[in-house]
């Protein structure tokens, strides 16, 4: 590691020759050298360690070109070679950042000083360098800006500045001033401007790498000439422009690597792709704004061992042709819109370790040639519209050990028990399909598990034991399907970060050991909230009567997935007679919603399809998604679809699906009751934090008294606020609660024979329906503030332990 400030003269810079000076000049007439002897002395006295001895007979009883790496031509230092030496030491004010009087050495044509820590700028004395032909300043922490100079050096062929902190503009010249250029490496910097089309005159270039700069503009250059081109790496810029250049590239014969990832690029890819050279490797055109098809002609490259297209708006099939790239190990295809089915020559590709397919359009089953690729490492077809069974002989492949993604699809019976195949696999998620039967036993054997999703399905059975085997398992999601039973006793003595089992037909106590994340919350424990949960979900748990007679009764709430709908975007556009402004319901910000028929006329729903060229409609639709899922309310209208996928010109397309309620508007409906009401709830009008402390509040004394704050009861000035604070302040408070709740406990207490739990339950209520008034409170300013919500709440929590 090398310093260039001289505050700390201890800094090691020369590690297995991080100082590597390697110099082959042509003679030049100059009759004095005291400069190179006390640049040479400098460099000596600032060694500290010398383990090799490399710099004994570095001294001035023998003259410096017989000292041992130095090299002279008429008595003129035109070369110094210390690779591999093992040299410690410190840069002297004599050396500063990259030493000034390197600039002296004016035969100088090879100066690397790659990798050695290096800071501060590069000094404008280097452009006195005037016969340098490689210059590589590599891997430092270079700043400022290349001296304009050293771009007028005319013998310069290897110039290597890459993963440094460099900024300014690359010369549009740089092409005429570099005629002999063959190495251009200027990625990882700050550069910016526009991509230099003089490098198109730059016909013994072999490589070009600007990637990771802020470059802007049309890339444009023409590769005509570019005959012995090897590598062409523009990747993470924002360079606009249409991808045909790469028709320009067929006389690139030597080309193996092609980067365009991470830009701005448009257009169609050319016929063209398929002539390009026969060495090419990586291909790498992901992260643009591609549309149209693959070419069939990409099956000609058949020396590519990455092909990355993702991230871009390619459509229709993956040309059959494919499979021809036999060498491939690495395939990015995800993020796009390709439809049909995944190719069945997939399968010839028998060296692939990574295939992403995922978030797009293939529909049919996963090919079962892609058992043919034994090398495979991740296998991501995530959010595809894929169908049928799991095939056994892809699950049996047991070289899958990174990530095995299959989730958001519609496959559907059971998980095979080959699973148990996958023994070095990390992450395993088959989470939304319509996967039945129960959790196989086998899956004890993915040893090495720590993700596993299977939420969203149809899973019924309990919960096997033999999955406390998978110690190393962090993340489990078992959410959303038919599990009964009692919940393992496994789970809390697993290291795990989260935790979700929340829409079962689960029984039992929640564990209480170890590190878990109970229910839908993502938290770190162990901590004060995740305590306070627990007691508080007890609490409630007890105050619940619905709950109480589920478990008495023992008959569990039935699953939210099992009463949800598998809508397509075909099955709405039926429903709803295209989208016909005949059913339009109304229409908002984020979209529009619609009458919809299903089942042959047997039911109606309303179906809200999201306007996605409007900001913020895809965040509403999964923020809306992620509320509806957990929430259950009588006076909530129940959501029973969603539907994400694409119309049929391509477009994506978003929609929920409610159950249709007959009484007109929800607008309408509120209105009139709040009009009857002298509109007295929630006086302020604005949406704001004070306004939903006050629904907070509502909601408290409508589950504890059982009234609805609508109720045709209250007529006149008469509120559900009013009355219960009037029976707190009457300590009359048990004659508002809902019976329910009294009777329940009452049958409790008798079984039990338990009166200070019946003391217990009351002082809660009490204290509970307080929370609810002060929050309820007509004015903004006097409601309780969330924090004494919460504090008070964990108050309750601990009374009633």
């Amino acid at each position: 590691m090398a310093k260039l400030s001289y505050k700390n003269p201890f800094i090691i810079i020369i590690i297995f020759c991080c100082l590597y000076f390697y110099l082959i000049t042509t003679p030049i007439n100059c009759t004095n050298n005291q400069t190179d002897l006390q640049s040479l002395l400098y460099f000596k006295n600032s060694i500290s360690n010398d383990p090799n001895r490399a710099l004994i007979s570095w001294n001035e009883t023998t003259h410096f070109c017989n000292w041992r790496g130095i090299s002279c031509t008429q008595n003129r230092v035109v070369s110094i070679n210390l690779t591999s030496q093992s040299l410690f030491g410190s840069l002297s004010p004599h050396l500063g950042t990259i030493p000034h009087f390197i600039g002296n050495f004016t035969s100088l044509e090879r100066l690397s000083l790659a990798n050695c820590g290096l800071e501060g700028e590069i000094p404008e004395s280097l452009s006195q360098l005037h016969v340098l032909w490689l210059l590589t300043l590599y891997e430092n922490r270079l700043s400022g800006r290349i001296p304009s100079g050293l771009y007028n050096i005319s013998t310069m062929s290897v110039f290597s500045m890459r993963d440094n902190r460099l900024r300014g503009t690359i010369p549009s010249d740089i092409g005429f001033t570099f005629p002999r250029l063959r190495v251009l490496d200027l990625g990882e910097n700050h550069f910016h401007g526009s991509f230099p089309f003089s490098l198109s005159n730059s016909s013994v270039v072999e490589r070009i790498n600007l990637s990771s700069n802020n470059l802007t503009g049309e890339l444009v250059i023409d590769f005509t000439r570019l005959s012995v081109l090897e590598s062409f790496i523009v990747s993470s810029n924002y360079l606009e422009g249409d991808v045909s250049f790469i028709s320009s590239m067929s006389n690139c014969t030597r080309l193996v690597v092609l980067s365009l990832f991470d830009n701005l690029l448009s257009g169609s890819l050319p016929d063209s792709i398929g002539n390009l050279s026969i060495n090419l490797s990586l291909l790498s055109i992901g992260g643009n704004r591609l549309h149209g098809t693959i070419p069939s002609s990409i099956g000609n490259l058949f020396g590519l061992t990455l092909l990355n297209f993702a991230n871009n708006v390619l459509e229709g099939s993956v040309p059959f042709s494919i499979g021809n790239l036999n060498r491939l190990q690495e395939i990015y295809l995800g993020v796009n819109r390709f439809t049909n089915e995944i190719p069945f020559s997939f399968g010839n590709m028998t060296l692939l370790n990574h295939l992403f397919l995922g978030e797009n359009n293939f529909h049919g089953s996963i090919p079962q040639s892609l058992s043919n690729c034994r090398n495979l490492l991740t296998l991501y077809v995530a959010r595809n519209n894929l169908s049928g069974s799991i095939p056994r002989e892809i699950m049996s492949l047991s070289s899958i050990s990174i990530s095995f993604d299959l989730s958001h699809n519609d496959f559907s019976g059971s998980i095979p028990s080959e699973v148990g195949s996958l023994r070095n696999l990390e992450n395993l998620d088959l989470s939304h399909n319509r996967l039945s039967g129960r959790i196989p036993n086998s899956l004890s054997g993915c040893i090495s598990l720590v993700l596993l999703h299977l939420e969203g399905n149809f899973l019924d059975g309990e919960i096997p034991e033999r999955l406390s085997v998978l110690t190393g398992m962090q993340d489990l999601d078992l959410s959303q399907n038919n599990l009964s039973g009692p919940i393992p006793r496994f789970l809390g003595e697993m290291d795990l970060v989260s935790l979700n089992l929340s829409f079962n037909r689960l029984l039992g106590e929640v564990p209480t050991l170890g590190r878990i994340v109970w229910r839908n919350f993502v938290l770190k424990p162990p901590s004060l909230l995740v305590r306070y949960q627990r007691k508080l979900s007890k609490t409630m748990e007890n105050l619940d009567p619905t709950k109480r007679k589920m478990q008495q009764n023992q008959s569990p709430m039935p699953s939210f997935e099992a009463e949800f709908l598998r809508l397509s975007y075909a099955d709405l556009l039926k429903a709803t007679s295209g989208f016909s402004e005949a059913n339009l319901l109304g229409a908002g910000r984020f979209g529009s919603v619609y009458k919809g028929i299903l089942d042959n006329g047997k039911k109606s729903v309303a179906v809200k399809v999201l306007n996605l060229t409007t900001k913020g409609a895809s965040k509403s639709f999964i923020s809306e998604c992620n509320a509806l899922r957990v929430i259950r309310h009588r006076n909530l209208v129940k959501i029973v679809s969603t539907c994400q996928s694409t119309d049929f010109r391509g477009n994506d397309f978003k929609a929920l699906v409610y159950e249709y309620m007959e009484n007109g508007s929800l607008d309408e409906w509120l209105h009139k009751k709040l009009d009857k009401e002298n509109k007295k709830y929630g006086m302020g009008g604005m949406v704001s934090t004070e306004g939903d402390v006050y629904s907070y509040g509502i909601l408290l004394l409508e589950m504890f008294t059982g009234k609805r704050p609508t109720d045709d009861a209250f007529e006149g000035h008469s509120t559900l606020h009013d009355i219960v604070e009037s029976a707190l302040t009457n300590e009359v408070i048990m004659e508002i609660v809902d019976p329910i709740i009294l009777q329940e406990h009452k049958d409790n207490n008798n079984n039990n024979n338990n009166n200070n739990n019946s003391i217990k339950i009351n002082n809660c209520i009490v204290h509970i329906l307080k929370i609810g008034v002060a929050c309820s409170e007509e004015l903004p300013r006097n409601r309780m503030l969330m924090t004494d919500v919460v504090n008070e709440l964990y108050k309750i929590a601990c009374m009633a332990e």
